[in-house]
């Protein structure tokens, strides 16, 4: 019987390798994406269940004392919450975000963005200070 061996030189193993290893590197950050994905949407979910039951210029009014916005920036946020008739927790998180996209500045809109997802990960005691603020 005729043995054929194949002989692969050194580099082409390395890249072989390297290759494989790429992959598994690309299915680990697809599962992790995923599963960070699902957890914020979770989380953005949960933020649909806070009613505002309070009054909503309060509401904002709280928003703006705890997070130093300005004048402009409560009046720009209450706007929005308003325009887009949501007095949810997530109705709120997206007054903010909205807002964010109209601000000249930009690490102003940045610093705005990051309280948008600052707010997601709130705790239900600190939501419930905003969202029952009469």
């Amino acid at each position: 019987m005729k043995s054929t061996a194949i002989v692969f030189k050194d580099y082409a193993l390395h890249a072989e390798d390297r290759a494989f290893f790429l992959k598994v590197r690309d299915v680990v950050e697809a599962a992790v994406a995923e599963a960070t994905l699902r957890l914020v949407g979770e989380k953005l979910q949960r933020t649909m269940g806070i009613a505002l039951t309070g009054d909503p210029v309060r509401t904002v009014a709280v928003l703006a004392q705890r997070y130093t916005l300005s004048e402009g920036e409560r009046s720009g946020v209450l706007r929005d919450l308003i325009q887009a008739g949501d007095l949810s927790g997530y109705g709120l998180v997206n007054a903010v975000t909205h807002y964010s996209q109209q601000v000249g500045d930009y690490d102003r809109a940045t610093e705005l963005e990051s309280l948008g997802g600052r707010l997601i990960e709130m705790p239900a005691a600190e939501w419930q200070a905003l969202a029952e603020a009469t």
